[in-house]
């Protein structure tokens, strides 16, 4: 039997954090949570941390995202480049360099989300 998640829920789970989506993500969430794979949680809670969307932060840790995960995906400098910080994006490329990987935490750490910081600390994320 074909497993029935193929990656669109992720994929638009992942879209709909960057895009700050909260309806969206609600949706996804209660229709396919069940077949929303660990990894796409884990990477739409880092994309919603750099974003600073509370309110998706919120629902993808309680859906079960894990906010000690860590990728080194160059995501996270394409949507740095995207949003012109251009100092912060400097820091990414020598944390890359340097390789350190992105977590949800270092991710708010770096953009000064400080509200999303706490969140995250709150549920257990260390640097």
């Amino acid at each position: 039997m074909n497993d029935p998640y193929d990656g669109d829920s992720g994929i638009e789970l992942g879209k709909y954090a960057i895009d700050g989506d909260i309806y969206n993500v609600k949706r996804l969430l209660k229709e396919n949570n069940r077949y929303i794979k660990q990894n796409s949680l884990n990477k739409a809670l880092i994309k919603a941390s750099y974003i600073g969307n509370e309110e998706i932060v919120k629902l993808l840790i309680d859906a079960g995202a894990c906010v000690n995960s860590s990728y080194n995906f160059p995501i996270i400098i394409i949507l740095d480049a995207k949003k012109n910080h251009k100092n912060v994006s400097k820091r990414m490329l020598e944390s890359i360099n340097s390789g350190n990987r992105f977590t949800s935490l270092l991710c708010a750490e770096l953009m000064g989300n400080n509200k999303i910081v706490d969140i995250l600390k709150d549920n257990g994320a260390k640097c």
